[in-house]
C-alpha cells in the first residue's frame, strides 16, 4: 500500500472515530501513527458526572462496528484492537508554535497495555473499568495477561454487546 493511500485511509477512519467520540461525549486526545486516543472527564466538554467507562466501552464497540466499512488492501475489513483503563491522568495544553493537548499518567500507560494485549475486534478492559459498567450488557470473558510493569493482571475481554430479543 502506498503511503498516500495509508494516509487517506487513516483520514477516513479517524474522521469517523472523531464523530463517534463526539456522539459518546468523549474527547479525542490525539492520533499516534495508526493509534487513536480518546478520554472522558479530562475537559469540560466530556462532563463531570458522566459514566466515562460505559461511554468508552460503547465508543469502542461502535468503532469496531464502523471499522468493518473500511477495506484493507487484502480485501478484508480493517480490524482494531482496543484497550481501556479508568483512572486519573494529568492533562495539559502546550503552545510553542502549535496548540497541543495531551494526557499522561499510569492510566494512559495501562490503557496502552490493554490495547497491545487485546485481540482484533475486541475490547480489553481493566478491573477499574469493568467495575464501572454493567457486565450483563456484553459478551465477554476474563483473561490474565502479563502487563509490563504490573505482572499477571486479570482483564476482561469484551467481544460484543448482548442482543436482547
Amino acid at each position: 500500500m502506498e503511503p498516500t493511500d495509508v494516509v487517506n485511509m487513516l483520514l477516513k477512519v479517524f474522521s469517523c472515530f472523531d464523530k463517534l467520540s463526539e456522539q459518546h461525549g468523549l474527547e479525542k486526545v490525539k492520533t499516534i501513527g495508526d493509534a487513536y486516543m480518546a478520554c472522558g472527564g479530562a475537559t469540560s466538554l466530556t462532563g463531570e458526572n458522566a459514566n466515562h467507562a460505559v461511554a468508552a466501552v460503547e465508543l469502542a464497540l461502535d468503532m469496531i462496528a464502523a471499522s468493518k466499512r473500511f477495506i484493507a488492501p487484502n480485501g478484508e475489513p480493517l480490524q482494531f484492537r482496543i484497550g481501556i483503563h479508568s483512572g486519573s491522568v494529568v492533562a495539559g495544553v502546550f503552545k510553542l508554535k502549535r496548540l497541543a493537548f495531551d494526557v499522561w499518567g499510569d492510566a494512559v500507560n495501562l490503557a496502552a497495555r490493554m490495547e497491545s494485549t487485546s485481540r482484533p475486534g475486541c475490547v480489553r478492559v481493566t478491573s477499574e473499568t469493568w467495575h464501572n459498567i454493567d457486565p450483563n450488557q456484553y459478551r465477554w470473558n476474563t483473561e490474565e495477561v502479563d502487563v509490563k510493569g504490573k505482572g499477571l493482571t486479570l482483564t476482561y475481554l469484551i467481544k460484543s454487546r448482548k442482543t436482547i430479543l
